[in-house]
């Protein structure tokens, strides 16, 4: 049951994101709400689940818009690297959670970009990538409180 939730709650992100919150765009950026959940999933449960949460969730991404598995293999690589963080904090999950969207939204987007400048996909001007990064932050900064009690009941059955 817990596995049909879990699915549920990815397409619904990936369906928002794609659709709502395309139309609620700030400066041309939407949030990352899958970025957002597989942090925040992987600060609620450790083992293997977050790291399967995350390479479905890219995954899914990834055949639902660009196709390069660069979402796959960005939210895996989160997944592991919160795993790694949060053995060594301490403190509410909340604000880890806080605390790892605000690092990891700026270097997914410049992962992203230089990814997309070294294979000549497109140019990348440096102001609009700060703009970007910036935007992008308070948007998935803004997502979390909203996530965050979700994920957690998903996570934990309840």
């Amino acid at each position: 049951m817990q596995v049909l939730f879990i699915g549920t709650y990815i397409l619904g992100a990936i369906i928002l994101q794609t659709t709502i919150f395309a139309r609620l765009n700030l400066f041309g950026v939407v949030p990352d709400l899958v970025l957002v959940s597989v942090i925040i999933f992987s600060v609620l449960n450790s083992g293997r689940k977050p790291i399967v949460f995350s390479a479905a969730a890219g995954f899914l991404q990834d055949v639902l818009s660009f196709g390069m598995y660069l979402n796959t293999i960005v939210k895996v690589l989160v997944s592991v690297c919160v795993e790694i963080v949060k053995e060594s904090f301490i403190g509410s999950e909340f604000v880890l959670s806080l605390i790892l969207v605000l690092v990891f939204t700026p270097l997914s987007l410049f992962f992203e970009a230089v990814v997309f400048v070294f294979f000549g996909i497109r140019q990348v001007a440096f102001g609009d990538l700060i703009i970007n990064i910036l935007s992008a932050s308070l948007y998935n900064l803004a997502a979390v409180p909203i996530l965050f009690p979700i994920l957690r009941k998903i996570s934990h059955g309840k």
